[in-house]
Parts: structure tokens; C-alpha cells; sequence
């Protein structure tokens, strides 16, 4: 990841971009201290990722885990007596 001033990058935009559509991530700093950060917007196709590779981006940062496994679909939906609960829910909504 580079870091550049605001006067050095107003004066090189056209360099910074071009590292920027390469995949690159640059830090953008006013009198020293970072205030943004330029990155690229969309796949190497241009084409907005896809939420599985976002999601392993967030993975790999390790903001987020993602599931293990496979999910159990054995599971039975369960059986109650009375009205269903999607009417209550509406009833007690009003």
C-alpha cells in the first residue's frame, strides 16, 4: 500500500491512478495524517465482485468468519397447535 500527500497526488494523479487500476491501495495523507484511501472499484473484468469474493476479502482482514461444513438439512419444521404464528405476529402488529 503507498501513501501520498494531497499536493503530490494533485500533481501525479494520472501515475496514482494507473497504480490504482493495478490492484493497488494508496493512503492518501493531508499534512501527514491519512484522510483517505483510493482503491480500485471493480473487478479485474469490471465487473462488481461477487459477495463470495467479498466476503473472503472480509475473511482474510478478519472482520468476519465464514461457515465450516455443510448445513444440516435433516431438520423437520415443527408442528404446533393453534392459529399459525404468522397471524399472530400480523395481530399483534396492529
Amino acid at each position: 500500500m503507498h501513501a501520498v500527500g494531497v499536493r503530490e497526488l494533485k500533481n501525479r494523479l494520472t501515475r496514482y491512478l494507473a497504480l490504482v487500476r493495478g490492484g493497488e491501495r494508496i493512503v492518501v495523507t493531508d499534512r501527514g495524517k491519512p484522510v483517505a484511501v483510493l482503491g480500485p472499484v471493480a473487478g479485474a473484468d469490471g465487473r462488481k465482485p461477487s459477495t463470495a469474493h467479498r466476503a473472503a476479502a472480509l475473511a482474510r482482514r478478519g472482520l468476519i468468519t465464514l461457515p465450516h461444513g455443510t448445513p444440516d438439512l435433516r431438520t423437520r419444521p415443527v408442528a404446533i397447535q393453534g392459529e399459525p404464528i404468522s397471524r399472530t405476529l400480523i395481530r399483534d402488529r396492529r
